[in-house]
């Protein structure tokens, strides 16, 4: 799958959603599968505009990550993009419903805090752009 770190000025963008194994509502990072033979950039790219109807003209890969190597053989490719635009509305899945908000890296400090953002995977993503890792 993908994951996208994506700003739009000092703001990070974040899906909430109703997590149906966890039963609880999650902060997320726009993300979602490869479709079959497609590429990864690509598919980051048509994530993060069909999840929150922004794109972007900056990007940079962060980093490609085992999803869980103990149990499976896939990958997560981890993307920033910077300078984002809202171009439309989300185009969603029927199976999806998610709600896009703007944060500030405090805030996303608070929900980490709080147990709200806990993928790894997108853990990950922050930290390391956090810290300097690109």
């Amino acid at each position: 799958g993908v994951v996208v770190l994506a700003y739009k000025g000092s703001k990070i963008l974040l899906v909430k959603q109703f997590r149906y194994p966890m039963k609880e509502i999650l902060y997320e990072l726009p993300a979602g599968k490869l479709e079959p033979n497609e590429d990864p950039f690509e598919a980051a790219k048509r994530e993060l505009e069909e999840e929150t109807g922004y794109v972007s003209d900056h990007w940079k890969h962060i980093y490609t990550i085992p999803s869980n190597p103990t149990i499976a053989d896939n990958y997560a490719y981890l993307y920033y993009a910077d300078d984002c635009e809202k171009v439309s509305n989300q185009h969603l899945d029927s199976t999806e419903f998610l709600e896009v908000k703007e944060y500030t890296e405090d805030e996303i400090n608070d929900l980490i805090k709080n147990n709200e953002f806990v993928q790894p995977i997108h853990l990950m993503g922050w930290l390391m752009v956090k810290k300097g890792v690109l």
